[in-house]
């Protein structure tokens, strides 16, 4: 999510708050995010009119699971300012975490509606099209002339989800022609290779991903998920391990690791 300076300021002071109320500790684990969680909801306690605060506090919240929460904060946030793109935007996200596809589909809509930002098109046109509903490739075709990438992804990704790999494949690499820099055909293109079972091609490609972006976490785990495939466990456990550092609570990766750790 892309936030304001001011909201990077409030971050900031909730931080430093963090730090003065109790000892150092790993950040990179669930146990300091959950105590984040409730320095950040003591400080909007205080400040309940915190725009930044909020924002901040449904993050973190969606961060660690507590979706139902986040989209409280949320929906107090929509409820004082329901023209922001933003803020639709963002409760369409947190309701894609939650697993809440048709809630978030409707998001979507009431974001595009006010603004048809890139960040809220491909979300609605990513469900449609792994729905395998051809409505998403309409809607592509509002992608800008300079991000028509976009429309070419969608494509290839529609392709793929209805049985189409070959072609899917093709629109895909048409796409990195395009921006080599676009991280989702990466993924995209390796999911496909894994599929169709070839791990080996589905490594390369999401390793090719990483080379531009190696904190992301889906394609962290992707990688993990190949390599425990190709019977490499050790290899899967560092890069789920990579990934768990970047977002502690997964609790399928972590379920994963348990796999591999008794294995």
């Amino acid at each position: 999510m892309k936030y304001t300076t001011s909201f990077f300021i409030v971050m900031s002071c909730a931080l430093f708050f963090i730090a003065c109320k109790q000892k150092p500790v790993d950040r990179n684990t669930l146990d300091f995010k959950q105590k984040q969680v409730a320095a950040i909801t003591q400080l909007l306690s205080e400040k309940p009119d915190s725009v930044g605060l909020r924002l901040i506090l449904a993050n973190e919240l969606d961060s660690i699971g507590q979706y139902r929460r986040a989209l409280l904060q949320m929906d107090t946030l929509i409820e004082n300012d329901s023209d922001k793109y933003a803020l639709w935007l963002i409760k369409a996200n947190m309701l894609l975490d939650s697993g809440d596809t048709v809630s978030a589909k409707e998001n979507y809509r009431k974001a595009i509606s006010i603004y048809p930002g890139n960040e809220a098109l491909v979300g609605l046109t990513e469900i449609l099209a792994d729905e395998k509903n051809d409505s998403s490739l309409v809607l592509a075709q509002q992608f800008n002339r300079e991000n028509k990438y976009y429309t070419t992804y969608i494509a290839g990704l529609y392709a793929a989800k209805t049985g189409d790999a070959e072609k899917g494949l093709i629109l895909l690499d048409s796409c990195l022609l395009q921006n080599h820099q676009f991280i989702k055909p990466y993924l995209a293109k390796g999911n496909i290779y894994l599929t169709k079972g070839d791990a080996s091609n589905a490594l390369l490609t999401y390793k090719k991903g990483l080379d531009m972006e190696p904190q992301n976490i889906l394609l962290l785990n992707a990688v993990g998920k190949s390599y425990k495939r190709l019977g490499k466990g050790d290899s899967a456990k560092a890069y789920f391990a990579k990934s768990l550092l970047e977002q502690p609570f997964q609790p399928v990766i972590n379920e994963d690791l348990k796999t591999l750790n008794v294995k």
